[in-house]
């Protein structure tokens, strides 16, 4: 008995063994060993990779993973194994073992040594009895391979492995040296019988192969496939099919070296060929199909492939593991097929049943984790990768999906790891780029600013030069923020330098575009720094155009480049910069009374990150405007104005001097100019500064809570309420609008009874059929009986995706609009002030609510107006002497639950319910009131910002405070001219 003999005599073995025991560790890592020494080093590895998922803690079976993912020729991710098993070592370990991977994780080669694998040849070709061994192997060989093994008795369809194809392809080839001397030994046995030998082709300089030695040769090529050789392969390959045309295997082999090459015409050929000769081969269906579609072929003729594979796989008798194992592999690819198309809905179930039938593939893991998770089901489909990962440690793309998905739930720390993860799987010469920006932006939305410029940072110095336009615009922004301007500008500098090398010069100049508005509004807040901040007024400050080229990330004018230019620059860093304050102690006590209120702001709902510098901007921003209203309230008592400098002002944007009465912008503009200033990247600014075209036009918010096929995770919980709405407007009016305005009539029987039953957008889109709109109309209090336009619910149809809707709130803000709700806030701030005034505390709160109802359904910022409304409405429930202690419930959104409501009265019932403290009820609770006081004291009796925090670079100084980390030496008092920013208490 040859070794090879007894290698395969002993995977028999434990073939049998697994088959009536079940999966058990040492069999499978005993049959994967004698695989690897046979050279089937893809099933050796199925085998250590399905040992290691039985039992996590086995250092061996890790190993083995290693050297069989060096035998494939993948030493990185032999390496990732070989730490992950030293990881799982102790002081109770093999010391040897723990030598050897340490060893080999310097160099994998060396985990080769002593387990060379046998091959087939050179078990045939040794030099005792050569010719009966090859005569048997010959004949053994074609009837594997020829089309009369692919059914018997009555035509029943055998498994993919009967065909002697997967396995062949399965297998390490021999050296190329070794085919050589096969070919050499054919040619002497050849010449000992009288044969003239074959000839050889004097352009490629293989020969022609004779019909009895068609399948020694299709093994042959399937070995140089195997190992990378297709090119050789195919000259082998072409003439076995000109000596039998009619070669299964050939055909089979061709097809798959064919689409190796990228030659995927030739590849569907013969493929087309293979399942004339065998109609009932499931492979060549499949792999046909995967040929097709790196042709971009239609996508009915791929599902059909498929679906013929999968019948044919489902027709198999018994329930074996090599037969889910195909099964759920091309249901895989169809599911794949489907989400190329990004129709999720008809992928999921596909990839469920692959799940289903194959439930520890990795790949197939990921493929369902990414269409759960597309279809909006994030958490789910974190769990799927999780699964992945565990079964399959270095698989990089899961781990990339699942830290993205972490993302997307702002589950920040845990992302953080998950990318990291991938940053170690990566080449060094060439780590993820996406795994850098968007931990960068992950920082930045969690207001870790200084966190964000060192993951920028850490990318510079890799990537592509679109690539670092992205990330040099996230790290000048942060730094900007910081008030770390020297170095801000050097990143817009170096962002703006670049050329367009892509072909695509609008998707790598749009961070150019946001560098430029970004680099003139940090020059800007440079020489505001030392200015009264009650002068500070981005919005005043530039042009309407300026400001609507930023909003839109469109090209600046010639104009803007002139004005640019012109702008007076930075001056000489300081040398040495001088060392930033102390907080004094009433900062303070202000930073750690705003970092508390900012909680309250705070979003449970899944999807929204805790931004710290947002919250305590917002929380400094209510004590100021708490401590304004309660001195506006006093004066007004007395019958005294109450009288504020114009400059500054949005209400008086050209004013340099003079003074106006304070009023409800006013009021907005203390809570907006501190959140323009804790994220200067996010485009808060007025709607009507902007261009009086673009005002006129409607420029307004719009928030999607379905797009595409997927639920978008912060705002679909807000969907059911809203297609009600929708219901209740199509059934009254009887119409929509289109997008062309003309009205859309949805009022049969038929329609009214579509419309009454819909529960998804599609189903509500088959009434209308077509884009459009409606109206949420809402009452007015100022003006009894008016009626004005609130905001409008949009459903259009994505026709690039099967299925695919947007369900989306947009409200356009027009000048007449803007009349209409100017009058109503006017009137609602002037009954906060007066019930104030009264001291009717149930009045007062009831007035807040009403203020903040049509702030909400305004929406008069091109961002922002959501937080600016809720830090607007808490502060004035301080002013009052009534501070809110309550968190938001979950599944609650302040700002839509207005939206969807017709009055200020249905509002506040529902949000009153668990917002108000006793005393907006007109309930005494001393205890209650002396609990609330204890968190939030009467605004009276704090330090006043407006004094302690006169000048923008004291705010950008009490921001820095939730900074994490040391601030750069070198930039330390770059952006302060001599006082930067600092870390903070």
């Amino acid at each position: 008995m040859t070794d090879m003999e007894s290698w395969e005599d002993r995977v028999a073995e434990a073939d049998a063994s697994l088959a009536s025991a079940g999966p058990s560790v040492a069999l499978l890592m005993n049959r994967g060993y004698c695989r690897l020494r046979l050279g089937l080093n893809r099933l050796a590895l199925h085998d250590f990779e399905e040992a290691a998922s039985l039992d996590p803690s086995s250092v061996l079976a890790l190993q083995r993973k290693g050297q069989a993912l060096v035998a494939l020729g993948k030493p990185q991710a032999a390496a990732a194994a070989w730490r992950t098993a030293l990881a799982l070592t102790n002081a109770s370990s093999d010391v040897a073992m723990v030598h050897e991977l340490r060893a080999w994780c310097g160099n994998p080669s060396r985990a080769l040594h002593g387990i060379a694998p046998l091959s087939r040849v050179q078990s045939i070709l040794r030099p005792v009895v050569v010719w009966p061994l090859l005569s048997v192997a010959v004949l053994l060989l074609a009837l594997l391979l020829s089309r009369h093994s692919f059914g018997v008795a009555g035509g029943m369809a055998l498994s993919r492995k009967s065909s002697g194809v997967e396995e062949a392809l399965a297998r390490d080839p021999p050296p190329p040296a070794q085919v050589q001397q096969q070919q050499q030994q054919q040619q002497q046995q050849q010449a000992k019988q009288g044969k003239q030998p074959a000839p050889h082709n004097v352009d490629d300089g293989v020969p022609a192969v004779e019909a009895h030695n068609v399948s020694l040769a299709v093994s042959l090529a399937v070995a140089q496939i195997n190992h990378g050789q297709a090119l050789l392969a195919l000259k082998l390959l072409d003439r076995v099919l000109e000596a039998s045309p009619r070669e299964l295997g050939g055909l089979v082999a061709r097809g798959t070296a064919r689409a190796m090459t990228q030659d995927y015409e030739g590849s569907v050929a013969d493929f087309t060929r293979a399942i004339e000769v065998e109609p009932r081969f499931p492979d060549s269906y499949k792999r046909r199909a995967q040929a097709r579609g790196a042709l971009q072929a239609d996508d009915a003729d791929v599902l059909s492939d498929l679906q013929k594979a999968a019948s044919l796989l489902e027709q198999q008798p018994g329930d074996g593991a090599e037969r889910n194992r195909s099964l759920g592999d091309v249901y895989l690819e169809q599911g794949l097929v489907y989400m190329r198309r990004r129709d999720y809905e008809g992928a999921y179930p596909l990839l469920v049943r692959s799940n289903e039938t194959n439930p520890t593939a990795p790949m197939m893991l990921n493929a369902l984790g990414l269409c759960t998770v597309s279809r909006g089901f994030i958490a789910e489909g974190i769990v799927l990768y999780e699964r992945g990962v565990a079964l399959k440690p270095d698989l990089r793309d899961s781990w990339l999906n699942m830290a993205q998905a972490l993302h997307q739930m702002a589950r920040i720390q845990e992302a953080e790891v998950a990318f990291r993860r991938v940053l170690a799987l990566d080449a060094p010469a060439e780590p993820s780029m996406q795994a850098y920006k968007t931990m960068a932006h992950m920082k930045q939305q969690a207001g870790d600013h200084l966190g964000a410029v060192r993951a920028t940072d850490e990318g510079l110095a890799l990537g592509s030069p679109k690539e670092r336009t992205e990330l040099l615009l996230t790290g000048g922004i942060c730094y900007a923020a910081l008030g770390l301007f020297y170095a801000a500008m050097d990143k817009f500098s170096q962002c703006l330098m670049f050329d367009d090398p892509t072909g695509n010069p609008e998707d790598f100049r749009r961070p150019q575009f946001l560098c430029f508005y970004q680099r003139d509004l940090a020059r800007f807040m440079f020489h505001q720094l030392d200015e009264p901040f009650a002068h500070y007024c981005p919005d005043c400050h530039f042009s309407p155009l300026f400001k609507e080229k930023w909003c839109k990330k469109d090209v600046p004018t010639d104009d803007m480049v002139a004005e640019s230019v012109a702008r007076r620059p930075l001056p000489p860093p300081p040398s040495p910069p001088a060392p930033p304050p102390a907080h004094s102690a009433d900062v303070a006590r202000l930073a750690a009374l705003a970092d508390r209120f900012g909680q309250l702001l705070q979003n449970s709902h899944k999807g929204f990150l805790r931004h710290v510098r947002q919250q305590r901007a917002a929380g400094l921003s209510a004590i100021q405007l708490a401590q304004t209203v309660v001195a506006l309230v006093r004066a007004r008592a007395r019958g005294a104005p109450f009288l504020i400098p114009s400059a500054g002002a949005t209400v008086t944007p050209n004013a340099t001097s003079g003074e106006h009465a304070f009023g409800w912008r006013d009021a907005m503009d203390v809570v907006t100019k501190m959140r323009q200033l804790a994220e200067p990247g996010d485009q808060v600014v007025w709607v009507d500064m902007l261009s009086r075209a673009e005002f006129e036009s409607g420029f307004g918010s719009h928030t999607a809570m379905y797009t595409g096929q997927s639920r978008v995770i912060r705002y679909y919980m807000n969907f059911g309420r809203a297609l009600e709405r929708q219901k209740e407007v199509l059934l009254r009016d009887g119409s929509a609008r289109s997008a062309r305005d003309q009205p859309v009539p949805v009022d049969t029987p038929s329609q009214r009874a579509a419309i009454a039953s819909a529960s998804t957008a599609g189903d509500m889109y088959d009434v209308i059929r077509e884009d459009g709109w409606v109206v949420l109309h809402i009452k007015s209090v100022a003006v009894p009986g008016r009626t004005m336009e609130g905001t409008r619910l949009v459903l259009v149809k994505n026709p690039s995706q099967p299925n695919g809707y947007e369900f989306s709130i947009r409200t356009p803000v027009t000048p007449p609009r803007w009349a209409d709700f100017d009058v109503e806030l006017a009137a609602a701030w002037e009954e906060v002030l007066d019930a104030m005034v009264a001291d009717d505390k149930p009045r007062t709160a009831h007035a807040i609510m009403r203020y903040a109802y049509y702030w909400y359904n305004f929406m008069p910022l091109a961002r922002g107006t959501a937080a600016c409304g809720y830090t607007t409405m808490l502060a004035l429930f301080w002013a009052a002497g009534m501070p809110v202690t309550a968190a938001i419930p979950p599944e609650t959104q302040v700002d839509w639950v207005a939206i969807l409501t017709e009055h200020p009265d249905n509002f506040t019932s529902s949000v009153s319910a668990w917002l108000y403290p006793p005393a907006a009820r007109g309930v005494t609770d001393d205890q209650a009131a002396a609990a609330a006081a204890a968190l939030f004291p009467d605004v009276s009796s704090l330090p006043d910002v407006a004094g302690t925090l006169d000048t923008l670079r004291k705010r950008i100084n009490v921001l820095n405070g939730v900074v994490q980390g040391e601030l750069p030496d070198q930039f330390s008092g770059a952006g302060s001219g001599g006082g930067g920013a600092q870390r903070g208490m």
